[in-house]
């Protein structure tokens, strides 16, 4: 685990949850969740089962936070922004081929690169 030894663990820890909390905001009525749901099809309800994406999304997010903090060891801002497009193509890929509309797919790409962008904000001013 040798690799982790380059992680600024508060900035990567205080990035991720920045950036779950942005999940919140991003996903929520007052942002995109209304033509987000109706792009998918798809209502929430109360019974709807949230626990298992809230946990793999937070998974995920600390992972991308570690990832991030790492990039940024080595100062390398272009390798911060080459991953974030990375992943937001490799999204907008997979919405294309699961034949999602466009604004779905800008919505979750978009979600990357917002939470990029916060995670390595929150990296520098610590």
């Amino acid at each position: 685990m040798e690799f982790l030894a380059s992680v600024h663990w508060t900035a990567a820890c205080a990035g991720a949850v920045a950036a779950y909390v942005l999940g919140f905001a991003w996903y929520s009525p007052v942002l995109f969740q209304k033509k987000w749901l109706l792009g998918h099809g798809i209502s929430m309800s109360d019974d709807t089962p949230m626990m298992p994406a809230m946990l793999v999304q937070a998974l995920g997010t600390v992972l991308l936070a570690l990832c991030v903090s790492m990039v940024l060891a080595a100062f390398s801002y272009g390798g911060v922004v080459l991953l974030a497009l990375t992943i937001a193509v490799l999204i907008a890929a997979g919405g294309l081929f699961a034949q999602k509309n466009y604004y779905v797919i800008a919505v979750e790409s978009g979600f990357v690169l917002a939470m990029v962008a916060l995670i390595a904000i929150v990296h520098v001013l610590l």
